[in-house]
């Protein structure tokens, strides 16, 4: 049986996140996936972590990611972290794989 989602979005970078958080505000059921234990992406790569370091070595820029990342975190979206997505089906199929073990969701949007 599949997991069956309004909307599945693949990766929990600046926009991954934003847009994930904004179809939660939707009411939409939602799906993220990342390889990476924690949302953000490269450009805001450990964010949650990193606000007990010295805040001026990362920058304002960084530091604006942070509201992303939390309203994210506050959302209802589910985050499937250390997803390896490695096919996209033509039926709005997605399947991923964490630890060694497979996995198929479907959505109405990707």
């Amino acid at each position: 049986m599949k997991d069956k989602y309004d909307v599945i979005v693949i990766g929990a970078g600046p926009a991954g996140i934003s847009a994930a958080t904004l179809a939660d505000q939707y009411k939409a059921r939602v799906l993220v996936l990342d390889e990476n234990r924690t949302p953000g992406g490269q450009i805001y790569r450990s964010i949650e972590k990193n606000q007990k370091n010295n805040n001026k070595l990362f920058g304002q820029s960084y530091q604006n990611g942070l509201p992303l990342v939390k309203a994210f975190r506050k959302s209802h979206v589910e985050f499937q972290h250390s997803a390896k997505v490695w096919h996209l089906s033509n039926t709005k199929e997605v399947h991923y794989s964490v630890d060694g073990k497979a996995y198929c969701a479907k959505g109405k949007q990707i």
